[in-house]
Order: C-alpha cells, then sequence, then structure tokens
C-alpha cells in the first residue's frame, strides 16, 4: 500500500524549504505545509487517511534525522562546515533503518503435542541440539501435522525480506 495511486510531489512544501536554514524549526514548519498539501479527505479509498499523512510527514522528519546523522560524521571543528544541528540521542534512532543496521541472527521453533493417537498432530522429538523438532517414526503422519519450511519464511519472520513496497 502507499499514500496515493500516483507519485505525488509537494512542490509547495518543496519551495517552502528552498533556502531555507537547516534547522529544526524549518523542519516542523515544513512539516505543516506537507501536511495541509498532503492532506487526504477522511473517505479516500483504501481508508486511514490520518495515518497516511503522518507517514508522508515521517519521510520528511526521517530525512532530516538522517541527514543530521550525517552531517555529525563530516564536520567537526577542523572540517570549517558549519556545525549540524543537535538532536536527542533518541530521537537519533530514527535515523536508522532496518536493512542498514547489524542485528544478531536469532532462529525459533514451535512445538506441537500430541492431541490423540488416533488423529490430530504427531508427537515430536527434540533432537540433538535442540532446534529441529522431528516428528518420532511410530507417530508419523506425514503431511498432516508435519512442519513443512517455506522458501522464504526465515526472510518474512526475520524482516529480511525485501518487498515491493520497501524500494
Amino acid at each position: 500500500g502507499g499514500v496515493a495511486p500516483t507519485t505525488v510531489a509537494a512542490k509547495e512544501t518543496e519551495n517552502f524549504l528552498q533556502g531555507q536554514e537547516f534547522s529544526l524549526k524549518t523542519i516542523e514548519n515544513g512539516l505543516n505545509h506537507l501536511s495541509k498539501e498532503l492532506e487526504l479527505p477522511d473517505g479516500v479509498p483504501g481508508g486511514m487517511a490520518k495515518y497516511r499523512t503522518t507517514l508522508v510527514m515521517s519521510f520528511l522528519y526521517k530525512f532530516y534525522l538522517k541527514t543530521v546523522s550525517d552531517l555529525q560524521l563530516l564536520c567537526n571543528s577542523s572540517s570549517g562546515l558549519p556545525i549540524p544541528p543537535s538532536v536527542d540521542p533518541v530521537e537519533m534512532s530514527g535515523a536508522k533503518t532496518y536493512m542498514t543496521e547489524k542485528h544478531s541472527e536469532f532462529k525459533s521453533t514451535q512445538v506441537f503435542n500430541e492431541y490423540h493417537h488416533e488423529g490430530g498432530m504427531h508427537k515430536t522429538n527434540v533432537s540433538g541440539k535442540g532446534t529441529d523438532h522431528v516428528a518420532s517414526e511410530e507417530t508419523k503422519r506425514a503431511p498432516v501435522g508435519e512442519s513443512i519450511v517455506h522458501r522464504s519464511a526465515l526472510a518474512q519472520c526475520t524482516g529480511e525480506a525485501r518487498y515491493v513496497d520497501d524500494i
């Protein structure tokens, strides 16, 4: 899902921001312009008008945070460049993205106990390291109750999958 069926440029907000000092106050004023320029009516197809307007505004704020973060790396007292605005470290976490941050690898499993010996799910035995759950041979009744991992399941569950909307 997106905000609108077509790409929309926020020309009024763009014109307002051009030539302004790069500061939080400028971004806040830009957010006000943006919320008025791209305000969606309550009955918009797909619903969630306020959420979608807020989403657009969050992109501008995330741009501000990311730019401040990048400028802090480039600008120091010896660079001769102006010092970027200071931002609370808690707020700066908004400049991070899941795709660029390093995160630990994790896996999980789900175990189902047998409900009925004649039917339902089979018993599972935890093998070796406790990560694989395999049906015991005497209760195995494939494919009922046997897990089959989807090809992209691990990427989807860990958030590493990339979708068209993410690009």
